[in-house]
């Protein structure tokens, strides 16, 4: 149901779900005004994506949406509250992880 939900959380999902328009759209209809949204998300660049290669995952099958476009489909009816990475000494685009923190006005 429409605004049903204090919070939502998407750890490592949001990345496999294409196209992150609709996606985005859903979470903003079930959560209630001032209701959380929690992302947690890989960070592909080739760093991410050599250890996903070590390991036979192929990430241009099973990462549709990096977060470069999640973070704007989010934008659309999301405000971003906070952003961290890791490692934090690291820009953004060359981090391992992320996780933000939204919230719906």
């Amino acid at each position: 149901a429409s605004g049903a939900f204090d919070a939502v959380l998407a750890v490592a999902i949001l990345d496999h779900i294409g196209p992150a328009a609709d996606a985005a759209r859903e979470i903003a209809r079930v959560l209630k005004p001032g209701g959380i949204m929690i992302l947690g998300n890989v960070v592909e660049n080739k760093m991410t994506n050599m250890a996903f290669a070590m390991i036979g995952a192929k990430t241009h099958i099973h990462h549709v949406s990096p977060y470069t476009v999640i973070f704007p489909a989010l934008k659309e009816h999301l405000v971003l509250e906070e952003l961290r990475h890791f490692p934090a000494w690291l820009p953004l685009d060359f981090s391992l992880y992320l996780w933000a923190r939204y919230r719906k006005a």
